[in-house]
């Protein structure tokens, strides 16, 4: 089965085809960060018994402080990486100077948004932990989710059973 991007495919009951892929999780997927001002932690389990080979889980850096955790569907994990390095390279070759991660959320925040509200497109099925360890500000845990929004957090979970991980991590 293919995936499309435009936003009116309906099931047989009436529902929307592409916002069920959006708010789909991964199964057998976890991905957990947590930080302290000195320090980040981060756990990618990758289960060997997936049943969907379209998912994926990603982490990638962007420099020696930055990077991103990104877990969704596979098409939709690679355009939400190749996006995020496109705004931050292009920030730094455009001002000479590393984008703060709050704002590089909200960037990312603003697109997934207007590609969800005003192309007509469906949401991104991706959800994303953008982390970066600064030197004044201490370790900085961004939560994203396809809707676009973003937290700030000291300890998150995307994937499979998150709410109930991240229930667990804050005991």
């Amino acid at each position: 089965m293919t995936i499309s991007n435009e936003l009116l495919k309906f099931a047989p009951s009436g529902r929307i085809f592409q916002i069920e892929y959006a708010v789909k999780k991964k199964k057998g997927s976890i991905c957990i960060g947590i930080k302290n001002n000195s320090f980040l932690i981060f756990l990618l389990y990758k289960s060997q018994n997936s049943s969907s080979e379209s998912n994926e889980s990603d982490i990638i850096f962007l420099d020696d402080k930055t990077g991103c955790l990104c877990n969704g569907l596979a098409i939709d994990v690679y355009e939400q990486i190749e996006e995020i390095k496109n705004i931050f390279f292009n920030y730094y070759s455009q001002y000479r100077s590393k984008i703060q991660t709050s704002y590089l959320s909200k960037l990312i925040t603003f697109k997934n948004q207007y590609l969800t509200h005003y192309s007509f497109s469906r949401p991104r099925s991706t959800n994303l932990i953008i982390f970066n360890l600064d030197n004044e500000l201490g370790g900085q845990l961004f939560k994203g989710d396809n809707t676009g929004s973003f937290i700030l957090t000291n300890e998150c979970s995307i994937g499979y059973k998150d709410i109930e991980i991240e229930y667990l991590l804050k005991k």
